[in-house]
């Protein structure tokens, strides 16, 4: 399932993966890196799994890393509410 956060923010019910531009100042955004963040579940069975909850997690925790970087603007990531 397909989010829209940063460039892109896939889920699944085993995890998430998000891409970000971190565009740092001084830096165009055409020479800017592409952060990926992920993380997965081990294989087993969950019982149900909410994909928008496995994508407002990674959102988190890729927002908390955008702004260590520096880069929170260019990132297109908020603490908002994730949309699909």
């Amino acid at each position: 399932m397909s989010f829209k956060v940063g460039l892109r923010g896939e889920a699944s019910s085993l995890g998430a993966q998000l891409y970000f531009v971190c565009a740092q100042e001084g830096v165009g955004p055409d020479r800017a890196p592409v952060i990926k963040t992920e993380f997965r579940y081990a294989p087993a069975s969950r019982g149900e799994v909410s994909y928008k909850g496995n994508m407002q997690l990674l959102n988190e925790v890729s927002y908390r890393l955008a702004k260590q970087l520096s880069c929170q603007q260019s990132s297109d990531l908020n603490m908002k509410q994730v949309t699909e």
